[in-house]
């Protein structure tokens, strides 16, 4: 991948690396990036208003709220373990039919 920066913005990064804040450039530019995906994910993130799913918080802009999302993922592990646990007792039984 090829970036071109602004005049300034190159000249801060070079100079964040030749001052020993980063060991490289693709160090750098990793750190910059990291922290612009990390601000745009959390400005899209989560959001408590008083009237809004009685107050609790909520997926942004909508009327999700979270502990919904976390019982669904719970669930899902349950239901993962209990396949993977069925799976592992049809294996030891085939392997018992077959001794």
């Amino acid at each position: 991948m090829e970036i071109t920066l602004d005049p300034e913005l190159e000249k801060f990064i070079r100079n964040q690396v030749q001052s020993g804040q980063y060991v490289s450039l693709d160090e750098a530019m990793n750190v910059a990036l990291r922290l612009l995906a990390t601000q745009t994910l959390t400005s899209q993130g989560i959001n408590k208003t008083p009237n809004v799913c009685g107050g609790d918080a909520c997926v942004s802009n909508t009327r999700i709220p979270v502990w919904s999302l976390v019982s669904d993922r719970i669930q899902v592990k349950s239901q993962k373990s209990k396949v993977k646990s069925k799976n592992g007792w049809r294996f030891v039984n085939s392997t018992q039919n077959s001794g």
